[in-house]
Parts: structure tokens; C-alpha cells; sequence
């Protein structure tokens, strides 16, 4: 090498330094652009138990309402889905937490007032799930009595995110629903 190749081997290094390091901190920021806020991540939590239960809903419906194979061991198996459905988003929603916003502790109290009114509502549908029909009516008894609860949690559910929705500085977490993939996803699929 010659005197003048090595001379030009530190400027070079250093442009190779400089170019990694803009590069890594360009990098860094992409990825924390990527990242979801606290407030997002809760808000995707939500939407992802509420999607995993509108689920089991859907296919408790399609069960029902398919007639050309409607059994009691269809039936029956339809309605214990629901039924641990329902208490997996129980569960799920008491363990929330607080979302971080201005609004957060009115929220997380308007969702826990909500996970104890669908723990009524599962407690309902276990207790029908848990009984021997014994007949065809008692089936369509037990069914009735499900429906009546499912159409209580959702009413209770939309009542609720309406509550969310009209706190002071609520602002923040519908941004969050808004932009959560969680919560993209419900609001694109037949169940939400």
C-alpha cells in the first residue's frame, strides 16, 4: 500500500462509522415507529379478547342455525364453547390493568364494571350448559336462556364502549382502538 492509501484508511473508516451509525439510528427510530404505545398494546388486548369471544359466538350461531346437522351433541358442544369462551373473556378483561392515558382509570372501571356484569351473564349460561336437557325442548330451552345472555353481553359491551368513548380525555384511547392491528382486524371481520 502506499502512503497515501493508508492516509486515506482513517477518513475512510470514519465514513464507514459515521454511514453505520446514521444508518443504526435510523433503524432504531423505524422500529420504535413500529412499536405500539402502552395505550395501543391495551387497546389491542381488548380487541383481541372481545374478537376471540365474538368467535365463539359466531360459531355457536352457525351451529344453531344449521339445521341440516343440528344434534344434541352438536348443540351441546356449541354451547360449552360459548360457555368457556365466555369465562376466557372474563378472565382476560380483569386482567387488563389500567390503560396510560388521561382517561385510563375511568376506563379500567367502566371495564371492570363490565368483566362483572359478563361474569353474570356466563354464570347464566353455565348454569343452562350444566343442565341434562333431557329432550329436545329442553335443548331449545337451554339455547333460549343462551341467547337471552349473549344478547345481554353485547348490549352491556356496546353500552359500555360507548361509556369509554364519552370519558374527559378519552381522545387517546379511541386514537388507540383506532390504530391498534388488534382492533383494525375486528373492525374489518363479520363479527365486529
Amino acid at each position: 500500500m502506499t502512503t497515501t492509501s493508508l492516509n486515506r484508511r482513517p477518513a475512510l473508516f470514519a465514513c464507514i462509522a459515521i454511514t453505520w451509525a446514521l444508518t443504526a439510528a435510523c433503524g432504531s427510530s423505524d422500529d420504535d415507529a413500529d412499536q405500539p404505545t402502552k395505550t395501543e398494546a391495551w387497546a389491542s388486548s381488548v380487541c383481541a379478547t372481545a374478537s376471540n369471544w365474538l368467535d365463539a359466538v359466531g360459531d355457536a350461531q352457525a351451529a344453531l342455525t344449521d339445521t341440516t346437522n343440528l344434534d344434541a351433541d352438536a348443540l351441546r358442544g356449541a354451547l360449552d364453547d360459548l360457555a368457556g369462551a365466555t369465562e376466557t373473556l372474563v378472565t382476560n378483561l380483569g386482567k387488563l390493568g389500567t390503560p396510560d392515558t388521561e382517561a385510563g382509570d375511568q376506563a379500567q372501571a367502566q371495564l371492570s364494571s363490565l368483566s362483572g356484569r359478563l361474569e353474570e351473564q356466563r354464570a347464566v349460561i353455565t348454569d343452562a350448559t350444566d343442565q341434562a336437557a333431557g329432550s329436545v325442548q329442553g335443548l331449545l330451552a337451554q339455547v333460549s336462556t343462551v341467547t337471552t345472555a349473549i344478547a345481554t353481553m353485547l348490549a352491556d359491551i356496546s353500552t359500555t364502549v360507548d361509556g369509554i368513548r364519552g370519558l374527559q380525555g378519552a381522545d387517546e384511547l379511541e386514537k388507540a382502538f383506532q390504530d391498534a392491528p388488534a382492533c383494525q382486524e375486528l373492525a374489518t371481520s363479520p363479527s365486529g
